[in-house]
């Protein structure tokens, strides 16, 4: 029998929030690498770069403010008292055999401080052969991938090297990485995700100039693609550019994408997690996709539905292949949490898998994306509480009726609390999604409705907050003056959606600078102080919590840093993100004891 043909699978970094979980992206290409008889090789560099980060030796030389390979940064700054913070509490992000814990075990805000100096988020019309060689964090990048792929021993027998970019922070990082890839073999490279489903073709044509020789990049849905691609090579071809959705540069012309396919959940082949991966987690979850697209589709601000050029606006699941699915993944791997990938779980197909679940007896946890919507009744939310949901991610956005109607939201103030308060009485976890300044919001609303927030707090689960973004590809970027927004000349200013290409630069006359800042600051402190109540319900021990706002009680030191500098001394609070400077002599002291709430930052 002749040797099988071998694809590696890659995924860069920089996403700091899938610490603790598996991006689901390369088990679907695996899966359709082995249906097409190739052996794939999942590599998650995200992971690996993640656990580099947080390495005791790296830590040890962020905390002195060494980074990368220029000179050394200020000891003072935040990345290097964060790094120090985060060495006092690695064992927190980590198992004592050093597995990754679930969401970073609740200190994301400090891991993401950490990623900061590492991240790359730059327009593609910014970057040039040139910045790649010279840009200290390119640099560093080029580095640490030139001795992760000398590491992978796939790639010496590879027929097709495949890197999924499914977020904004990767792109740069992804191109990075190609070029080590083509140092050590020949073999085809094809990029795909949606982050090059909202690329121009101006931006696609860069990317791949930029890109090593016999680069593809796959847009929308890339199953298709992929499969025809694995299928060319395994019959002995070479053309590539004749798979559907498919970008390439051939003599320096650019040829762009064609044929967009039309794909089926049918045609789907159940996703392949890697064992190995899994086991480097601590608390697994599998996802299991169930729709894409939105069947609502209409919020103003949302490009998601952008991403499936080709297809229907939304494509749902049936419920049975659904559930075979998490029997095969259970059969498979032997484990019980999940998460029903989607953008928003509709009513009627939360009520048949979970009766379908429960008519099968499927023990599982598992938890999925949910919009405010009438049908989710109380009696609903039970019976998916009922089926093992444990779970929900709302995105609420507002409690301001006229702003909810210009961005075409599905809820209402009124509709909002009844949504959450049915939630509550089925026992259900709600996290809410807050975005305090959507366009048009003046602060006088974007205030009442934090009361509204505050007063029904005892409704909700997490609350996290998001700063208003404008994209390009969503109804408001284009037609911003639709909504109220004025279009301005490109600021540099990261966003928190952290994808520079697709960022739209923008004014609100609604609010002024100062009256923004200060909205967004009072709601994350509403959102601290709720989501410490929270934790401590679920028996968390309050002396390991971040506090915000002023208490009695007496603040746990593990979330300050002490620095002392050559003049002065600075503390550093991780749960508000403050520094303060104190004269020098405090800090031998103030290191020593756990300072009284006169002394809290804030």
């Amino acid at each position: 029998m002749a040797d099988r043909s071998s694809a590696t699978l890659f995924f860069p970094p920089l996403v700091e929030s899938n610490f603790g979980a598996y991006y689901p992206s390369l088990p679907a290409l695996s899966s359709i690498a082995l249906r097409e008889g190739f052996d794939p090789t999942q590599v998650d560099l995200n992971k690996l770069f993640l656990d580099f980060v947080l390495s005791p030796g790296q830590l040890n030389s962020m905390g002195r403010g060494e980074f990368f390979l220029s000179d050394a940064a200020d000891p003072a700054a935040t990345p290097s008292a964060y790094a120090r913070i985060a060495a006092k509490n690695r064992a927190r992000f980590f198992t004592i055999d050093e597995r990754q814990r679930s969401g970073a075990d609740g200190l994301d805000f400090i891991l993401a401080q950490l990623c900061e100096p590492y991240r790359l988020d730059v327009r593609l019309s910014e970057v040039s052969a040139d910045f790649l060689d010279s840009n200290p964090v390119c640099s560093f990048y080029t580095q640490w991938f030139k001795a992760a792929v000398l590491r992978e021993q796939s790639l010496n027998n590879s027929s097709l090297v495949a890197i999924s970019v499914p977020m904004g922070p990767q792109l740069l990082p992804a191109l990075l990485l190609s070029k080590q890839v083509r140092q050590v073999i020949s073999a085809p490279i094809v990029f795909g995700g949606p982050s090059f489903s909202l690329m121009s073709s101006e931006e696609l044509e860069k990317f791949l100039c930029l890109s090593p020789t016999e680069s593809y990049i796959v847009q929308f849905d890339g199953e298709t693609a992929f499969g025809s691609m694995l299928r060319e090579l395994r019959l002995g071809g070479k053309r590539l550019e004749n798979a559907p959705n498919t970008s390439y540069l051939r003599d320096d012309k650019f040829f762009g994408a064609f044929g967009f396919s039309k794909v089926s959940f049918d045609d789907i082949p159940v996703p392949a997690y890697d064992r190995d991966l899994l086991k480097r987690l601590e608390s697994p979850v599998i996802s299991v996709t169930q729709a894409r697209g939105c069947y609502w589709g209409r919020c103003s601000y949302c490009d998601f539905i952008e991403l499936y050029e080709g297809n229907p606006s939304y494509r749902g699941r049936r419920v049975e292949s659904f559930v075979d699915e998490i029997e095969q993944q259970i059969a498979a791997h032997s484990i019980r949490n999940y998460s029903f990938v989607t953008e928003s779980i509709p009513p009627s197909f939360a009520r048949k898998v979970s009766s379908e679940i429960l008519r099968r007896d499927v023990k599982i946890t598992w938890s999925s994306f949910v919009m405010v919507d009438h049908r989710f009744d109380e009696e609903l939310f039970r019976l998916m509480r009922q089926s093992g949901c444990q779970r929900l991610i709302v995105g609420m956005e507002s409690m301001v009726d006229r702003v909810l109607k210009l961005v075409e939201k599905a809820g209402t103030v009124r509709e909002n609390i009844r949504f959450m308060r049915s939630a509550k009485g089925a026992s259900l976890e709600l996290l809410v999604n807050i975005i305090p300044d959507l366009p048009s919001t003046t602060y006088a609303e974007s205030m009442a409705a934090l009361e509204i927030f505050q007063n029904h707090s005892e409704l909700m689960g997490e609350v996290c907050i998001f700063p208003f973004e404008a994209t390009q590809s969503s109804a408001i970027g284009r037609d911003p003056s639709k909504f109220g927004l004025i279009p301005e000349a490109d600021t540099g200013i990261l966003g928190q959606a952290q994808y520079a290409n697709n960022r739209l630069s923008w004014s609100d006359p609604a609010m002024t600078a100062d009256e923004r800042q200060r909205a967004l600051n009072q709601y994350l402190r509403f959102a601290a102080s709720h989501n410490r109540k929270v934790l401590h319900s679920k028996n968390c021990s309050l002396d390991s919590i971040p506090r915000v706002e002023p208490v009695t009680a007496q603040i746990d030191t593990a979330f300050l840093d002490f620095h002392s500098g050559p003049e002065y001394g600075t503390v550093t609070n991780a749960a508000t993100g403050m520094t303060v400077s104190v004269p020098l002599e405090w800090i031998p002291i103030l290191s020593k004891i756990n300072l009284p709430s006169v002394l809290q930052i804030e």
